[in-house]
């Protein structure tokens, strides 16, 4: 198949790793801050060019733009067989389109050599390259990757619905799992065979990260006031309620203690702006919400503690970043977060919906900052040691790499 200068003329390689999100790159959130270091992790690694494919319904032809980072970004209409409302006729007209949306998809994979598609974040447009890969009009691999609210919003599906996306899992080469509690989750909701869902956990690069953080600046706070934060999108599983709920509590204990909460605006925002005012503790938490990943990073690195107050979790990456920068941790003990934070030893996991035991977590730090300081050295160690996104990116090509030998030899 023909290349574009882009992956072949440049720096030589033998065709493109495909990334699809289905929003910007620049948006605010984690499952973008993944897929920005594996385009990095598979430009330093691959023997393909990376390349971030943007569904962007505004763009019925492909635009291949370069962003501020130097990655290579190509904006494409892709219609999903679902609307956000389930309604059966947007299904009767995805499949109407098809023939059309199959066409762009040739075109696309021609224009860039494309040899793995990696669709992050399940839900949309990646039926539509299943549906590609099991009719031969795209004879690379499709690699489908969860982040956790993806495939918990497909498992609450019933129908037609869950059957299509059911057999879109069961097609994909491989699917691929952040954290093995999420990936038995999904074995267990889709009947999938353990063989045909890979662990492989987020990372994060210490390094970047410490250039990022020294590039935001150090946040303005007074050195005697004990500082919380927590990073997360406005919504139930995020476990704010709770939270606000368990500081009220470590508030009366610790009158100066302050608590920033930092995330995208959601579903459960005005529920929490209520509560923050119901519990009196306007001037004690600042509610800060789509906030741009730099000034994130600069209050994590003032923060004393990071609290994760999650209902359910596939692997925070906000953790994984409060883990590399060395700060103390009290989390929830959900789906994969006992897969980084070892009990007592690199952090204070407590069970969740419980108030109680989150503020006497929080309390058992803040009270005895040596065990909190060496908390947060173990598990910058162990993040480091385990959780790095070199680890992640080599991984990945090593999973595309397998899925090829294998169907050559088979």
């Amino acid at each position: 198949m023909p290349s574009n200068p882009d992956t072949r003329q440049e720096d030589g390689r033998e065709g493109t790793y495909l990334l699809v999100v289905p929003w910007p790159l620049t948006a605010v959130g984690g499952v973008n801050q993944v897929v920005a270091g594996l385009y990095d992790g598979v430009k330093k690694f691959g023997r393909l060019a990376p390349r971030v494919l943007q569904i962007s319904w505004q763009d019925p032809a492909p635009l291949d733009t370069v962003d501020s980072a130097g990655r290579h970004i190509t904006r494409l209409r892709m219609r999903y067989p679902f609307d956000p409302a389930w309604r059966l006729g947007h299904l009767v007209r995805y499949f109407a389109t098809l023939p059309v949306e199959l066409l762009r998809i040739r075109r696309l994979v021609k224009t860039h050599a494309i040899r793995v598609v990696n669709c992050h974040y399940v839900g949309g447009a990646d039926f539509t390259w299943v549906v590609a890969k099991s009719l031969g009009l795209f004879r690379g691999k499709v690699l489908l990757s969860l982040h956790g609210l993806d495939i918990r919003t497909l498992a609450r599906l019933r129908g037609i619905r869950r059957g299509l996306w059911g057999w879109a899992l069961r097609r994909a080469d491989a699917v691929v799992a952040c954290s093995r509690g999420l990936a038995e989750e999904t074995m267990r909701e889709f009947g999938l065979p353990e063989d045909r869902v890979v662990t492989i956990h987020n990372g994060v690069d210490a390094a970047r990260l410490m250039q990022a953080v020294a590039a935001a600046g150090e946040a303005t706070r007074e050195a005697d006031v004990p500082m919380l934060l927590n990073l997360g999108t406005l919504e139930y599983k995020k476990g704010h309620d709770v939270l606000l709920r368990a500081f009220a509590q470590v508030a009366r204990s610790h009158p100066t203690a302050q608590l920033q909460i930092m995330g995208r605006s959601g579903e459960t925002k005005d529920a929490i702006v209520k509560l923050i005012a119901d519990l009196g503790l306007a001037s004690r938490v600042a509610l800060m919400l789509d906030v741009p990943h730099q000034l994130a990073l600069r209050a994590l690195s003032s923060a004393d503690i990071f609290v994760l107050s999650s209902r359910n979790e596939a692997f925070s990456v906000a953790l994984l970043e409060a883990g590399a920068l060395g700060k103390p941790v009290v989390a929830t003990e959900v789906c994969g977060v006992p897969e980084l934070i070892e009990n007592g030893q690199t952090g204070v996991m407590v069970p969740s919906e419980d108030p109680d035991a989150l503020a006497r977590g929080i309390l058992a730090l803040l009270e005895n900052r040596s065990s909190a300081s060496e908390y947060g050295s173990r598990l910058r160690e162990r993040v480091g040691s385990r959780f790095t996104l070199d680890a992640t990116s080599r991984s990945y090509l090593t999973l595309a790499d397998c899925l090829a030998a294998e169907a050559v030899t088979g």
